[in-house]
């Protein structure tokens, strides 16, 4: 367990587990974010697999039973399940019953959608890792979005993953957490985050087209955020520059991927009439 500068009795709970459980050991040190914290814990990390669980969310009681009996069973590298999302707390024998299914496939095959940001790949918390798969692998420094590139590189890494259609897992969708508060300055990592796996697929045909639609779409929804909320406008030619530098791969008529034409009119209106756009945006 990682103390990463917790001004509350966090600390001394940790210590008071470790005191009760010899598996669990506490490493306290200055706060410097989730991803350091987090890297810090993976680089003294013992255990045959790795799991995350974030701060304000909760992992049903055999969430990782069963996630590890996938991983063994069906003889992969990643295994992962679906999730309830709220905000309102639910017992696990509340949710619906529905027949599981666990899906064996080749990473590979996944990984355009791990480029387009795909919400369920991209997140950490729903997965158990094997351990030597993920070895030396890091998060990279950033406030948000930093569980997206190392899912990318994970899923490089890895051969064959396990997919349950389980929901094992609590998200709890709170206004208040790091996702969902007021626009910030740190909601720009989700660019940052999507040029990671842009710079990575820049030579590889089969996945550059979706790396592209990702940090594409990861630059509009950042650009709504800033027109919505009047914050970092300073910053607007910046995020435009970054979306029309791609604006060739988007409305030429055969791409690899087919943007939809609501897409493709916003790019027209970004690039012909930045005015306009930013008065469609804020109606």
């Amino acid at each position: 367990m990682v103390d990463d500068g917790s001004p509350d009795n966090c600390p001394a709970m940790c210590d008071a587990w470790a005191e009760k459980d010899s598996r669990i050991r506490v490493i306290h040190k200055a706060n410097e974010g989730v991803a350091i914290a987090r890297n810090t814990a993976l680089s003294q990390a013992k255990g045959t697999y790795i799991g995350f669980v974030d701060g304000d969310d909760y992992c049903f009681p055999d969430m990782y039973a069963h996630l590890l009996q996938n991983a063994l069973q069906q003889d992969v590298d990643i295994s992962m399940s679906s999730y309830y999302e709220s905000d309102v707390e639910v017992e696990a024998d509340a949710l619906t019953n529905v027949p599981v299914t666990v899906e064996k496939m080749k990473a590979q095959a996944v990984l355009p959608q791990v480029c387009i940001g795909d919400y369920a790949f991209g997140v950490l918390w729903n997965k158990l890792y094997k351990a030597s798969v993920v070895s030396g692998l890091e998060m990279p420094p950033l406030h948000c979005s930093q569980d997206l590139p190392y899912n990318y590189f994970a899923f490089k890494r890895a051969n064959m993953i396990a997919i349950s259609n389980e929901q094992l897992y609590f998200y709890r969708n709170r206004s208040t957490s790091t996702t969902n508060s007021k626009f910030k300055s740190g909601s720009f990592d989700a660019i940052k985050a999507r040029d990671i796996i842009l710079n990575a697929e820049k030579n590889n045909p089969a996945l550059y087209p979706y790396a592209i639609q990702g940090y594409l779409n990861a630059n509009f929804a950042v650009l709504s955020g800033m027109i919505a909320s009047n914050m970092f406008m300073e910053r607007f030619d910046e995020v435009r520059s970054n979306i029309l530098k791609y604006k060739k791969q988007m409305l030429q008529k055969k791409t690899a991927i087919q943007y939809a034409n609501r897409d493709k009119a916003k790019m027209l209106i970004l690039w012909l009439s930045p005015k306009l756009f930013i008065r469609m945006t804020r109606k």
